[in-house]
């Protein structure tokens, strides 16, 4: 992704993020250029740091988050859980069940 310093979100964590996602299809609606989009994290510690990445999406990416707005919506009015997707996917024992 973009240049990154200590500390911060990890590559895995700016894959799966939909917020960006999500600000990149805005900003693209209003016309604005995704290299003019960057995701500014600073963190809280002992020695704070400023991480700018500048976020890469695909279509597949944005796609994904239609449907994962689609299907949280039919799964509150059925009552019944949906799939979230993130950085523990690595990890989860249910990762391959919930990929499409």
């Amino acid at each position: 992704m973009g240049s990154c310093t200590s500390g911060g979100w990890s590559a895995d964590q700016l894959d799966y993020d939909n917020q960006s996602t999500a600000y990149l299809m805005a900003a693209r609606a209003m016309e604005i250029p995704a290299e003019a989009v960057a995701l500014v994290v600073t963190t809280k510690a002992k020695k704070p740091d400023v991480q700018i990445e500048r976020l890469v999406r695909h279509p597949r990416d944005e796609d994904e988050l239609v449907e994962l707005a689609v299907t949280v919506l039919a799964a509150v009015e059925a009552g019944i859980d949906h799939r979230i997707r993130g950085w523990q996917c690595k990890t989860c024992p249910y990762a391959g069940e919930c990929q499409p």
